[in-house]
């Protein structure tokens, strides 16, 4: 009988190193998670700041052919009028 308490603090020494064991691998496992996730949002970061260069360029762009049109249209017309003028 004089061993019995004995065998319960051994049992409850290794529940607990268990327990412990559990809880680091647990918890190594929610930070790989998080380290992952990190990585994840960083690249999606670089990609969407990629992305908005990208729209600002072709806003430019864009600007710079309507501008480019718009006098096409004007050389068109001034064309034209003097096509009418001279009756060709």
């Amino acid at each position: 009988m004089d061993e019995l308490p004995y065998i319960g603090i051994l049992a409850a020494i290794a529940s607990a190193f268990g327990v412990k064991e559990l809880w680091a691998i647990w918890k190594q496992k929610i930070q790989i998670k998080a380290d992952v996730n990190e990585s994840y949002r960083f690249e999606i970061q670089q990609r969407v700041l990629e992305c908005e260069k990208k729209v600002e360029m072709l806003l430019e762009e864009n600007t710079q052919l309507s501008i480019k049109v718009a006098r096409l249209e004007e050389r068109i017309l001034i064309t034209a009028k003097n096509r009418v003028k001279r009756g060709t």
